[in-house]
């Protein structure tokens, strides 16, 4: 979580309000996809195979949003650590 290239994190953040605001829920999915993938690392990237991984195969269970909150509060929490050491 300590690297990442703001320039593409401004882009894809711009590019992600945009799609907010205009409506376009699928463009900014994929570009919050994007984001996690590219740019935050393991632990969000494995969150999102989650999903995508359980979409495809019927849907997200209970479980499946436990550990993704799981995932994703471990990445926040490491994000939180390296920014403030």
């Amino acid at each position: 979580m300590r690297e990442f290239d703001p320039d593409e994190v401004a882009r894809l953040e711009a590019a992600m309000w945009r799609s907010y605001y205009e409506q376009q829920r699928l463009t900014l999915f994929n570009q919050l996809a994007e984001l996690l993938r590219t740019q935050y690392g393991r632990l969000p990237a494995e969150a999102m195979t989650i999903l995508d991984r359980k979409a495809e195969s019927g849907g997200v269970t209970e479980a499946d949003w436990a550990r993704i909150g799981e995932l994703l509060r471990e990445s926040w929490r490491s994000l939180a650590t390296a920014v403030t050491s």
